[in-house]
């Protein structure tokens, strides 16, 4: 097990393109990290540097006790020195191979090296088959097996060398829904009882939540914040975080911050959230600004059909049903804000309703450095 460090790594494309501007990482032994962003954010290209597959223009990688990569003192190692598994997301399973083969082929092409003879790697390739449940497909191909089960093959080879790292890139984005959450429990799992060092590449907020020890947001070759998934979601460090991470996302509102007889309020035009003074000395003491973003997520939202203190009043745009819960749009003069209600909420367009944010669960953001304040 080994802990891996990234510092300073810098990455440019065709001279004018930055995929990494000046990450700094240090992942912990053992730990299962995603690296989490939308297309484009760098994200891939960061795991490919530490896999050796790409090149930094700048800065150092380290895994466990070896220095891979250093731009300064021009140190590189190749991939198959660096003591690392990749799985991908197409799986890169060789169809004229059977399962066994395919599984058996690190093992196989360093057997000498290793010191195995054929009856050592066929006792790994069953015990790791046996582990990840395909040990009756060793005799299949490629084309013979699912989606899920090319992915369990796929990990199995990964594993069967009893890696220091294990990198993955979006392995689950080519199985259906189902067995994708399914598959998320049983990685997560696996990970744990292995011990080994993950490093998980995803654009699926729900996939990081639910298998993150911690999380590294990434935009436009930046890291955007890095924490557990709770401090992700509680607790986001500016708004593209805080945007990104929840289903359905944050709601932002513009206001403009206002001093009145009471104390504070939150001025959105159509209504005003007053503020606590506590919250509002927060806000006076950290911005000089007064042209705010309020966020607030959905599940903090109280919609009644009955008034509510402190309650706007607001119209339905839309319900959307999902069984154990209700995604309710409310219309608020041009704005359209989502609520979420545990249960049944049944409404037409047009109906009128009491809107009401839990004040204790505002977020509050700079509006001209996207920072939070609260």
């Amino acid at each position: 097990m080994v802990e891996v460090i990234i510092e300073n790594v810098r990455k440019v494309f065709g001279g004018n393109v930055v995929a990494l501007d000046n990450v700094n990482i240090k992942i912990k032994d053992g730990e299962f990290f995603v690296l989490l962003g939308p297309s484009g954010s760098g994200k891939t290209t960061l795991l490919r540097c530490i896999a050796g597959l790409e090149k930094p223009d700048q800065g150092r990688i380290i895994i466990g006790d070896k220095v891979v990569f250093d731009a300064e003192k021009k140190i590189y190692l190749s991939p198959k020195d660096r003591d690392i598994a990749m799985v991908f997301q197409n799986y890169a399973l060789y169809p004229h191979m059977k399962v066994f083969d395919n599984i058996a082929f690190p093992l196989v092409v360093r057997r000498r090296e290793l010191g195995l003879t054929k009856e050592d790697i066929r006792k790994r390739v069953i015990w790791v088959a046996k582990m990840l449940n395909i040990d009756n497909l060793l005799d299949r191909y490629p084309r013979q097996l699912s989606g899920g089960q090319q992915q369990r093959v796929a990990l199995a080879r990964a594993l069967v060398r009893n890696p220091n790292l294990f990198l993955m890139d979006e392995p689950l984005s080519n199985i259906d829904a189902k067995l994708r959450v399914m598959m998320r429990s049983e990685l997560k799992k696996l990970q744990k009882e292995l011990g080994i060092t993950t490093i998980y590449v995803t654009h699926d907020q729900a996939e990081a939540m639910t298998m993150a020890d911690r999380v590294a947001v990434l935009n436009k070759g930046r890291i955007m914040q890095i924490g557990t998934p709770s401090e992700l979601y509680h607790k986001p460090k500016n708004l593209f975080v805080a945007g990104f991470i929840g289903s359905p996302p944050m709601n932002f509102i513009d206001v403009t911050l206002k001093e009145i007889k009471e104390g504070y309020v939150l001025d959105a035009g159509e209504f005003q959230v007053k503020l606590p003074k506590e919250l509002a000395e927060i806000i006076v003491k950290k911005t000089k600004s007064t042209e705010l973003i309020l966020g607030i997520r959905p599940e903090d939202i109280i919609v009644s059909k009955e008034p509510v203190e402190d309650a706007f009043v607001a119209e339905i745009y839309v319900v959307e049903p999902l069984g154990s819960h209700t995604i309710v749009n409310i219309k608020i003069g041009d704005r359209i804000i989502k609520s979420e209600h545990l249960g049944e909420f049944i409404a037409s367009p047009g109906d009128k309703v009491y809107v009401k944010f839990k004040i204790d669960k505002i977020h509050v953001f700079d509006k001209n450095t996207e920072e939070t304040i609260i």
